[in-house]
């Protein structure tokens, strides 16, 4: 939903003076996270694409986020039946 709303200006946005991440980093690093996640837990789960966080763009995150996110839902469904 953040993704939906976020302006496009903020999306590759640094703070000033900060060393952190950008949104878009943070977005690449949590799908990326899951990713680990599902090969190290669920090999027998088709691992999604990696998103890169220097050139994603927010429809790329979004499609990404919703891919990971049904595969980690099938591992916990497959993990509890």
């Amino acid at each position: 939903m953040v993704l939906e709303h976020l302006d496009p200006a903020a999306w590759r946005a640094k703070l000033p003076g900060s060393k952190g991440r950008t949104i878009a980093a943070i977005i690449a690093h949590v799908h990326n996270i899951r990713r680990k996640w599902l090969r190290l837990s669920a090999p027998h789960i088709k691992l999604p694409a990696t998103l890169d966080r220097t050139t994603c763009t927010q429809k790329q995150a979004r499609a990404a986020l919703a891919e990971s996110g049904a595969r980690c839902s099938e591992m916990l469904a497959d993990a509890l039946s």
